[in-house]
C-alpha cells in the first residue's frame, strides 16, 4: 500500500504555490497590514507533530470549482517526518456525502519527508462542484493505517467557514514558491461605467523582500462576481518580469464587467496555470479596495484615472469661460502626474463638456508640450476645450476625460460635476512678466504700451508685448488668438502681428495686438483677452480665430501720454532723435522746406514685424492756418523717402499758395510733431515740441 502511495504522489500534478502572512508596501499609496488568518484546528499527527490549513482559495472552473488547500507540517519530533503516511480528503460540509480527491501540485510532489525541527508548506489542489462554496469546505487528515479494514484513520477535520483565507482590502499576502517570497496586494481600483460596461482597472503590486532576484511564473487574473461569474483581466505593466531584492513592481490589470453584472462583492483571483497546462490553480483572492473616485463635485480635488499603460493622477487646475469671436470658448487645464517610478506614455485623451446633465460638447483635448511619456515624478499639462453661443447660459458643468479606443469608441475615465466651477482668467498687470513653460517654446510676455492709432471715424487700439525667449535654442514665437473688451462688455476681435523670424536665446521679439474700432469707444478700462491658438476639434485645416486655451486676461490701462521734446522717442524696437531742425522760406515758389538732423537706434535682440510702419513729422501753425504732413518708411530701401539706422540728415518741403500773406505774421513758434502711422490714415503721437520760424532747434 505505500508503494502504491508513493506511485500516485509522484505521478500526481504539483505546483508551488503556498501562502503565508507578511508585510510588504504599495507604491504610491499608504503602507498597507499585513493579512494574517484566523487560527483553525490542527491535526495532532503524533509526538508533538501536527498540520494545519495556511491557505485555501477557489475559483470557478468549466466542470465545477477548483480548489488550493495550503497544508503546513511542523515535525516536532528527532526523526524526520515520512508524508507518505498521511494524506487529505475534501469534503463539502452542506451536504456530508460529498467527498473529493485531491492531487498535490507539481513542484511539492518530490517533498516526501519533513526533517526534524522544522516545518513544510505542501500545497494541494481538487475538483469539487459547481455549488461549493469554501465556506463549507472540510479538510480531513488522514493517516494511512493498515490495521483497520478502511486503512484510513482519521487524524482530525479542519473546518474553513467564510472567507478565512480571502484578503481583506487594503492588505498584504505573501505568495512564497520554491524558497522565494513575493508580498501581494491590491493598491488601487478604479471602476467607471459607461453604457455598455464597468470599465475595471486593479493595481496588483508584487513585492521582492527575499535576498535575490525572482522571476514571475506565468500568472492570470480574474474578477469573481457575487454570482460566481468569472472574467478575465488583461495584464499589462510588469508582468513576467524579474523582480530585484528589496523592490517592487505594479501590474495594470484592466477588464470590461458588462453593466447588467452586479458591481457588490467583486474579488480578484491571482492563479497560476499548473504545468501541464490543463487546469488553473487559484494562488489568492482578494477583496477590492473601495473604487478610486472617478466622479465628483470637487473641481479643486486630485484624481485619478488608469489605463493599460499603468496609473495617472490628473487635478484640473482651472476651467474658464472666455470670448471667440460670435462664440465663447470653455477650456479646462489638467495636470496629468506620474507618481510611479517608470515612465508612462502619454495617454490618447478625448473628453467632452456636459451642460445642465442634457446638453453634450464635444471637446478638443490637446498638450502644448508633445512628449512621447511622462517620466516618474513628472506633470503634463493637457487642455480641453469646446465652443459654445456666448449668449447660451448654463448652471451645471460636466467634465468628462476619457480614453479613445478606437477611432469611434471612447470610455469614460473621470467625469467632474459642479456648479459655479469657472475661475476668473489669470490676469497680466501693466510691466508684469507671464511665463509660457511649453517644451521648446519657454518663454515671458510683458505688457510694455497700449497705443491708440486714430482716423477721422474709427482708431486702432493697439497692444504691445515683450516675448523673452527662455530657450538654449532659436524658437519661433507661439501663436495667439485674442480679442479686446471694453467695460460696458463689447468684444472686438484683435489681429496679431505675424512674425517668421525666430529669438535667439536670450533674444525678443515684438508681439502687436490691434483691434478696429469706432473712434467714439472709450478704452481707458479696456481689457484684452489673449490664448494660445489650437487646431479645431474636428481636424480639418486651422483657420484663423479657430479655438485658443491658456487664456489670460491683460490689463491694458491707459496709453502713454506723447513726450514733450525730440530727444530719444520710444518706437520700440526703435529710438529716435531729431535736432537741428529748421525751416526756411524758398522764396517766389511759395514753399516751406523744413530740414533736420536724426539718429535712429534699433535694438538688435528684438524681432519684430513693423514694415507697414512708418514716422510722420507734422508741421502745424495754428496761427497762421499752416499744416503738413511729411511720411517716412523705416529702413526703406529709398534713402530720399526713408529713415535710416544711424546719424543722418532729412528735409522736406510744403507748397502753400498764401504763403507771401502769412510771412510777416510768422514770428511765432510752430509745432513739430511725431507720429508713429500703423496703417494709411492712423496716427498715434509719439512726440511734441514747439519750435521758432526760422531758427535752429538744439
Amino acid at each position: 500500500m505505500r508503494k502504491f502511495v508513493a506511485t500516485l504522489v509522484a505521478s500526481i500534478l504539483v505546483f508551488a504555490a503556498i501562502i503565508t502572512p507578511t508585510f510588504a508596501s504599495t507604491t504610491g499609496e499608504a503602507t498597507p497590514k499585513p493579512f494574517i488568518p484566523k487560527q483553525l484546528s490542527k491535526a495532532n499527527l503524533g509526538g508533538g507533530s501536527y498540520a494545519e490549513v495556511v491557505n485555501a482559495s477557489m475559483m470557478p472552473s468549466d466542470s465545477g470549482n477548483v480548489v488550493t488547500i495550503g497544508i503546513k507540517y511542523h515535525n516536532q519530533g528527532s526523526t524526520d517526518l515520512n508524508l507518505l503516511d498521511y494524506w487529505l480528503r475534501v469534503k463539502n460540509a452542506a451536504k456530508s456525502n460529498d467527498k473529493y480527491s485531491v492531487q498535490v501540485i507539481p513542484d511539492d510532489a518530490n517533498i516526501t519527508k519533513i526533517p526534524a525541527h522544522s516545518d513544510t508548506v505542501v500545497t494541494y489542489y481538487s475538483k469539487v462542484g459547481a455549488d461549493f462554496k469554501i465556506s463549507n469546505l472540510i479538510v480531513e487528515m488522514i493517516e494511512w493505517d493498515f490495521s483497520i479494514s478502511s486503512f484510513e484513520r482519521i487524524l482530525g477535520s479542519i473546518k474553513l467557514g467564510s472567507d478565512a483565507f480571502v484578503v481583506p482590502a487594503d492588505h498584504t499576502y505573501s505568495v512564497q514558491w520554491s524558497g522565494m517570497s513575493i508580498n501581494t496586494s491590491v493598491s488601487k481600483a478604479v471602476i467607471s461605467k459607461n453604457e455598455k460596461y464597468y470599465n475595471t482597472t486593479l493595481i496588483y503590486n508584487i513585492q521582492n523582500n527575499g535576498k535575490s532576484s525572482v522571476t514571475l511564473p506565468s500568472m492570470q487574473y480574474y474578477i469573481l462576481t457575487s454570482e460566481g461569474i468569472l472574467y478575465q483581466l488583461q495584464a499589462t505593466g510588469d508582468n513576467n518580469q524579474k523582480i530585484d531584492p528589496m523592490t517592487d513592481k505594479d501590474i495594470t490589470l484592466r477588464g470590461n464587467i458588462p453593466v447588467a453584472v452586479k458591481q457588490d462583492g467583486w474579488k480578484l483571483v491571482a492563479t497560476i496555470a499548473a504545468s501541464d497546462g490543463k487546469v488553473v490553480l487559484p494562488i489568492a483572492s482578494y477583496n477590492l479596495p473601495k473604487p478610486s473616485t472617478e466622479t465628483g463635485s470637487d473641481f479643486l480635488k486630485e484624481y485619478t484615472f488608469t489605463t493599460l499603460n499603468g496609473l495617472y493622477y490628473v487635478k484640473v487646475n482651472q476651467v474658464t469661460r472666455s470670448p471667440l469671436d460670435d462664440q465663447d470658448i470653455i477650456t479646462a487645464n489638467l495636470s496629468i502626474t506620474n507618481k510611479g517610478k517608470e515612465s508612462l506614455p502619454v495617454p490618447d485623451l478625448a473628453g467632452k463638456f456636459v451642460l445642465d446633465g442634457s446638453i453634450d460638447l464635444n471637446a478638443s483635448v490637446i498638450q502644448p508640450n508633445q512628449v512621447l511619456a511622462i517620466g516618474p515624478g513628472k506633470t503634463l499639462q493637457v487642455q480641453m476645450y469646446a465652443e459654445i453661443p456666448y449668449t447660451y447660459e448654463f448652471t451645471k458643468l460636466k467634465l468628462v476625460l476619457q480614453q479613445k479606443v478606437t477611432d469611434n469608441d471612447k470610455e469614460n475615465l473621470l467625469e467632474i460635476t459642479g456648479s459655479d466651477v469657472f475661475s476668473a482668467l489669470p490676469v497680466l498687470p501693466l510691466n508684469d512678466l507671464y511665463s509660457i513653460d511649453n517644451v521648446g517654446n519657454r518663454s515671458t510676455y510683458q505688457l510694455k504700451a497700449i497705443k491708440e492709432y486714430n482716423s477721422i471715424t474709427s482708431k486702432i487700439l493697439t497692444a504691445q508685448i515683450v516675448v523673452s525667449n527662455q530657450e538654449k535654442r532659436s524658437a519661433g514665437l507661439i501663436s495667439f488668438i485674442g480679442f479686446f473688451e471694453t467695460a460696458d462688455g463689447n468684444v472686438f476681435p484683435a489681429a496679431i502681428s505675424e512674425i517668421k523670424d525666430k529669438m535667439i536665446p536670450g533674444g525678443k521679439a515684438l508681439l502687436e495686438v490691434s483691434t478696429t474700432m469706432p473712434v467714439q469707444y472709450d478704452t481707458k478700462d479696456a481689457t484684452l483677452v489673449l490664448g494660445e491658438a489650437v487646431s479645431p476639434a474636428d481636424g480639418k485645416e486651422a483657420q484663423a480665430n479657430t479655438a485658443y486655451v491658456n487664456p489670460i486676461k491683460v490689463t491694458l490701462g491707459a496709453q502713454k501720454e506723447a513726450q514733450e521734446g525730440l530727444k530719444e522717442i520710444d518706437a520700440f524696437p526703435y529710438t529716435l532723435s531729431f535736432e537741428k531742425v529748421r525751416s526756411q522760406i524758398i522764396y517766389g515758389e511759395d514753399k516751406i522746406q523744413i530740414s533736420f538732423n536724426y539718429q535712429l537706434d534699433k535694438d538688435s535682440l528684438v524681432v519684430s514685424n513693423g514694415k507697414d510702419k512708418k514716422i510722420v513729422i507734422e508741421i502745424k501753425d495754428e496761427t497762421n492756418n499752416i499744416s503738413f504732413m511729411n511720411a517716412y518708411a523705416i529702413e526703406g530701401t529709398d534713402k530720399a523717402t526713408s529713415l535710416q539706422l544711424g546719424s543722418n540728415s532729412g528735409m522736406f518741403t510744403a507748397v502753400d499758395n498764401d504763403l507771401v500773406f502769412k510771412i510777416k505774421a510768422m514770428n511765432n513758434d510752430f509745432t513739430f510733431n511725431v507720429y508713429e502711422e500703423i496703417s494709411p490714415g492712423f496716427l498715434n503721437l509719439l512726440a511734441t515740441q514747439k519750435i521758432r520760424w526760422f531758427s535752429t532747434s538744439q
